[in-house]
């Protein structure tokens, strides 16, 4: 196997692209705890969820509350 040069990022999608497709509703703290769980797992790129319109994806309604909710509990590195 041939080592690979450079670095290699990987972003975990879950809170996004995992709970947008759940049929029900999961509760803002439950989405906080569970992104805040990955986070003291070490993951470092997580995409937490997404400003879009609720009538199209009702999961995401609480886009805003989740982004609030992370706010003190993120570090801004790259």
């Amino acid at each position: 196997m041939e080592k690979l040069k450079g670095k290699i990022r990987l972003v975990e999608v879950g809170p996004r692209d995992g709970l947008q497709n759940e049929k029900k509703i999961i509760a803002t703290e439950d989405k906080l705890t569970f992104i805040k769980m990955l986070i003291d797992a070490g993951i470092k790129n997580i995409e937490t969820t997404s400003l879009v319109r609720a009538d199209k994806i009702p999961q995401m309604s609480d886009g805003i509350e989740v982004a609030q909710g992370l706010k003190n509990y993120l570090s801004h590195e790259d």
